[in-house]
């Protein structure tokens, strides 16, 4: 499922090993470009070129040119890293310093791609090495590289366990406090919404806290729409653990539906709905869908906001019924009959 697509680009014979080789061990970067796309193109259509791992590592992985790099990040990305005994390979203890020199390289995009691929590989000794360099680019001056360190540690975290990397959460709140990406900083916050979600809540605290001259909802505006998103996700899992920050995380999550982008005004909605259907919520969810449906053109996206507002108004009925008051969407009808 890690596996990168790469299409052979003829229907050519198939290149040999050795003429493989040959090209691998060329001086000029075009050649051993050349060379490890045949090599790649073998490997993803089940050519066995066990013999050829050591002259890569020899000759193209300390290779400075940009394609052959790119190449070679592939290559290790569709190698088969076990023998046939299931063990791993030894020669991949040999790529290690090879990745390492690309964590600490001068260029973000190299940087960037060693992560992306480090946060595929399964083997836990080629890894280890590595996870220093790995945690050291957290605080790179790029947000490119920030970014995919941080992917890269939660990939790493979700398949080796959280002692794996050590510090991790640690060095991922410092960043978030700093962070001026808003890419970076929502991968961030998903770390640790998932492996320290106390840590999360605080950050969403701290920064309503910066905002109490403003708003309610001001702290979440200026996070921007996928952060918005994110925190959807945190108000579900935070109510799902029955923390105290529930109710002050549906009080936001309420008063940001008068401003929020589409996607996050319907997924906000359907959070209040399945998570505190009270009157008043459930006013601003409906005021919300059926701003929605008024905005929107698309008659396939009108009947998705309608199932969701047929949701709204049964849960209202029900509320109404079981205080024995008056329904609290009945002045929306006006609205919803234009709408559609």
């Amino acid at each position: 499922s890690y596996c990168t697509l790469f299409i052979a680009p003829s229907k050519t014979d198939k290149p040999s090993t050795a003429a493989i080789k040959s090209k691998l061990e060329n001086p000029q970067d075009e050649i051993k470009a050349e060379g490890m796309r045949e090599l790649i193109t073998g490997l993803v259509q089940g050519e066995q070129h066990d013999r050829l791992l050591m002259p890569v590592i020899r000759y193209c992985v300390p290779a400075a040119d940009k394609s052959v790099k790119k190449l070679v990040l592939l290559f290790l990305e569709v190698l088969g890293k076990c023998d046939s005994r299931g063990k791993l390979k030894e020669e991949l203890i040999l790529v290690c310093n090879g990745l390492r020199n690309d964590l600490m390289s001068p260029n973000e995009f190299v940087r960037g791609a060693a992560l992306k691929l480090i946060g595929k590989i399964r083997e836990a000794k080629v890894v280890e090495p590595l996870i220093e360099a790995i945690v050291k680019n957290l605080t790179h001056r790029h947000s490119y590289v920030r970014r995919n360190a941080v992917v890269c540690i939660f990939s790493l975290i979700r398949h080796f366990g959280l002692d794996f990397v050590p510090n991790a959460i640690e060095q991922t709140d410092q960043l978030l406090l700093m962070e001026g990406d808003a890419s970076t900083r929502r991968a961030a916050f998903l770390l640790l919404l998932h492996y320290d979600t106390k840590r999360a809540l605080l950050y969403i605290q701290q920064q309503q806290q910066q905002q109490q001259q403003n708003a309610p909802e001001a702290a979440l505006v200026a996070m921007g729409e996928q952060m918005q998103l994110a925190v959807l996700e945190l108000l579900r899992k935070v109510s799902s653990m029955k923390l105290q920050a529930t109710p002050l995380l549906l009080r936001l999550v309420t008063s940001l539906l008068r401003v929020a982008p589409p996607a996050v005004a319907y997924e906000g909605a359907a959070c209040i709905l399945l998570l505190s259907p009270n009157a008043q919520r459930l006013r601003a969810a409906a005021a919300a869908l059926l701003l929605l449906l008024l905005q929107q053109t698309e008659n396939n996206i009108k009947l998705i906001v309608l199932d969701k507002l047929k949701e709204c108004a049964a849960a209202a009925a029900a509320a109404a019924a079981a205080a024995n008051k008056q329904n609290p969407l009945g002045d929306f009808v006006v609205d919803l009959m234009r709408g559609t």
